[in-house]
């Protein structure tokens, strides 16, 4: 597998996990709610 770099994060073997989370729409554009979510 070849190494990428997403912002200043190297991402392949030998290096630690980078979790990236998707969240829907279920705020109806409200940033309080995306908060609570």
């Amino acid at each position: 597998m070849t190494e990428i770099k997403i912002g200043d994060h190297l991402i392949g073997p030998g290096h630690r996990p980078f979790i990236i989370a998707e969240m829907s729409g279920n705020h109806n554009g409200s940033l309080d709610r995306a908060l609570q979510i």
